[in-house]
């Protein structure tokens, strides 16, 4: 649903340490 609370950090913006960790998160499933 629009409601889902797993979809938030994509909804909201991003703050640098945020956008870090991302960065991080997917650099390492490679």
């Amino acid at each position: 649903t629009r409601n889902d609370p797993s979809m938030a950090p994509m909804v909201k913006p991003l703050s640098d340490t945020d956008i870090e960790n991302l960065a991080e998160y997917y650099s390492s499933l490679k």
